[in-house]
């Protein structure tokens, strides 16, 4: 009996083909690039008694914030990035700080969460073929929305809320909800960007 276990387990192992093991390729890879860019690019300031004192009460608090999140994530399969941006934003950290630290844990979780999916078969193609192409590649507002348009100048500056930041106050035409008058202003701007930058 144990005989034929140990065929059936060699011949199942013998039948993993290369587009599987890309599932696991891909990944490594991605990480041993992200971690050899890392290193060449800011190797003199990483430390040991850099690391060490990055252990402080704030990486605490941090740690406990992302843990309490995805407690809530894995509960209800939804809301990482809403609860941890709600105790960020209460901590003090400015909005686009911590948006872009849940954005990049958001990154891993959901790339994984991705990998898993695919590989168990849980992945309507036809519906992703039907969602994907129309929405984000067939779009040609995008064309004229890139961060370089076709004059060569420069996006426009974008501002979030709240109104008023830092004695930084939101423009004026941005809160008027007049859609002409804020396309007239995003242009003047980014001309304004490219003689800047001259």
């Amino acid at each position: 009996m144990s005989q034929v276990i140990k065929e059936n387990t060699a011949s199942v192992n013998a039948k993993v083909t290369f587009k599987q093991r890309l599932w696991v390729i891909i990944p490594v890879v991605l990480l041993v690039g992200l971690i050899s860019s890392l290193i060449y690019n800011h190797h003199a300031e990483f430390s040991w008694d850099g690391l060490v004192a990055g252990f402080d009460q704030e990486f605490l608090i941090f740690f406990l914030i992302g843990v309490f999140a995805q407690l809530v994530d894995g509960t209800l399969g939804m809301g990482y990035g809403a609860t941890s941006t709600s105790f960020l934003l209460a901590y003090g950290i400015p909005p686009a700080i911590s948006s872009t630290g849940v954005h990049v844990a958001e990154m891993f979780t959901t790339g994984a969460s991705a990998i898993s999916h695919h590989r168990f078969g849980n992945i309507n193609k036809k519906l992703v073929r039907h969602l994907l192409i129309p929405g984000v590649l067939g779009n040609p507002e995008s064309l004229a929305e890139e961060s370089h348009n076709e004059e060569g100048y420069l996006e426009y500056p974008n501002f979030t809320k709240p109104s008023v930041w830092r004695d930084l106050e939101v423009p004026a035409i941005l809160l008027s909800g007049n859609h002409g008058e804020i396309a007239k202003w995003r242009a003047a701007q980014a001309v304004e960007r490219a003689k800047k930058n001259l």
